[in-house]
């Protein structure tokens, strides 16, 4: 090929690469975005393609290796830092995820979609306040943005700044009226507060919308527990362990209200289990001790409960 020749061809490839991601055919695109690249090494678009290519098919490091290329030919697009932040988000490598979200946000300030991952990932890292920020110019630009008040919310409850969670997670689920999340995450900050029957109404919203939640689950069996609705919690625990066989924590919780019910032959079938599934070490002992406790009093018959 001729430079002229190459270059066109380079862009018809690109062009059939970008067809083909319409069609959903993505590795089909992926060959005509290289074959472009290796026509035409500074075609720009091409590496920016193929990079999102390769992301949709969460082949993180890959991408990442496009993005930077883009980065290194033309240093001031946004898209490209906030694409290459997910990317290195997504191979746990957040701060420097984070220093691509705020390049992304010094390029294009108030660029929405970067300031929302930047809040993620600073609550990562403990930032709490400063993931607030970047929430809190998220809803200036968009108050539309449901995900914008459930982060903001969850941001809240983590610093015991309970009523703003709660003003915050009701909007989302005023935008968002099936957002399991933030009834879940209502319910726990209405659960610190002591306003049980709030916090039973929104676990149990959780639940008629997604039955096989665990953590709405898991939260909604806790607080049963500890009102002494042992039957309920019961019930709770049990659908939890169908769908997380593996969670010893669940079996000692549903042997506890057993044992309450004086189910003893159930309670006494779960503290085994439990046993056989927490390590031999110095931080289980007090517990293990305890279940043996549990153990000799069903032995004993005894009704002292």
């Amino acid at each position: 090929f001729s430079c002229s020749n190459k270059k066109a061809k380079a862009n018809e490839l690109l062009g059939s690469g970008l067809e083909k991601i319409k069609q959903e055919n993505i590795e089909g695109a992926i060959a005509d975005f290289t074959e472009a690249i290796e026509l035409q090494s500074g075609l720009v678009a091409a590496y920016v393609s193929r990079g999102e290519a390769l992301q949709k098919l969460g082949r993180f490091a890959a991408a990442e290796v496009d993005y930077t290329r883009v980065i290194e030919l033309e240093p001031l697009t946004a898209d490209v830092f906030y694409n290459r932040g997910c990317c290195r988000a997504r191979l746990g490598r957040v701060e420097e995820a984070i220093a691509d979200y705020t390049q992304a946000i010094k390029i294009l300030p108030r660029f929405g979609k970067a300031l929302s991952d930047r809040g993620v990932a600073l609550v990562s890292q403990g930032l709490f306040e400063a993931a607030i920020e970047d929430f809190t110019l998220v809803l200036e630009d968009d108050p539309g943005d449901y995900r914008a008040w459930y982060n903001r919310g969850c941001v809240y409850e983590k610093l015991d700044r309970n009523e703003e969670a709660i003003a915050d997670l009701s909007r989302a689920i005023e935008l968002h009226p099936l957002l399991v999340p933030a009834y879940r995450q209502r319910g726990y900050v209405y659960k610190k507060l002591g306003r049980n029957d709030k916090a039973l109404a929104d676990y149990a919203q959780a639940l008629d919308f997604n039955l096989d939640d665990l953590d709405s689950l898991r939260g909604w069996a806790i607080l049963c527990n500890s009102l002494g609705m042992y039957d309920v919690a019961i019930r709770g625990y049990t659908r939890y362990l169908e769908l997380s066989p593996e969670e010893p924590e669940a079996f000692y919780a549903r042997a506890s209200a057993c044992f309450m019910q004086r189910r003893d032959e159930e309670a006494k079938r779960d503290f085994l289990q439990y046993l056989t599934m927490i390590p031999e070490n110095d931080a289980y002992r007090q517990r293990r001790e305890e279940v043996k406790g549990y153990l000799a009093h069903i032995a004993n018959n005894d009704v002292g409960r």
